[in-house]
């Protein structure tokens, strides 16, 4: 799942896929849009996911090269990301350095090297200006990334607001009198008196 604030300018990307991908576009001003990825690979032993991931890649980047930014649970503990080494055992040691590839293919690299099962690559590393991992809540930690970019927020419509004590409800009142029940009539005085009261 991909939470976005409703004042950003962002739009979802449709990219067929079999593995749970979903693809957000981020319009930012003086930069280039930001495509971001929340991932999640049920199984280390999945082998389908990387070849589902690098198909997305090459979708997003077949007219020219993009700026991604991937989140999520990719499910390879067996990664020593601060000295980008296989632990000893490792289990599904094919999936692992097939990530490890796919990253070096499109120039992603990862920017959380805690032992967390939530991770986060990118090739904007130049703009990353801070990455943290919060306690966890639950079962997973969160991963606090913060970017040197400037989103674009969408213009919201300037909204209408009605100055009731401007309103000539006299004028109202009279223009609605022939159409009404002489009770009505009364009750629509009696109200506006009411209104005027209340305004003043």
């Amino acid at each position: 799942m991909i939470a976005m604030n409703l004042a950003l300018t962002s739009t979802e990307v449709e990219i067929k896929s079999e593995a749970e991908i979903l693809w957000v576009k981020l319009q930012c001003k003086g930069h280039r849009d930001i495509y971001i990825a929340s991932c999640y690979r049920p199984n280390v032993s999945d082998k389908t996911f990387n070849t589902h991931l690098r198909k997305s890649f090459n979708q997003l980047m077949s007219t020219r090269p993009r700026v991604f930014i991937i989140g999520g649970d990719f499910n390879l503990p067996g990664w020593d990301w601060s000295s980008l080494l296989l632990k000893p055992s490792t289990q599904y040691t094919a999936q692992h350095t097939d990530f490890r590839d796919l990253l070096d293919d499109f120039g992603l690299t990862q920017c959380v090297i805690e032992p967390t099962r939530q991770k986060i690559t990118t090739n904007l590393t130049d703009q990353v200006n801070c990455v943290k991992v919060i306690p966890k809540n639950s079962d997973h930690e969160v991963v606090y990334l913060e970017l040197a970019v400037m989103p674009s927020y969408c213009k919201q419509p300037q909204r209408r607001i009605w100055l009731y004590n401007k309103a000539d409800w006299a004028c109202m009142v009279k223009h609605l009198q022939p159409t009404i029940s002489p009770q009505t009539y009364f009750f629509m005085t009696l109200s506006l008196v009411v209104i005027n009261t209340t305004l003043s």
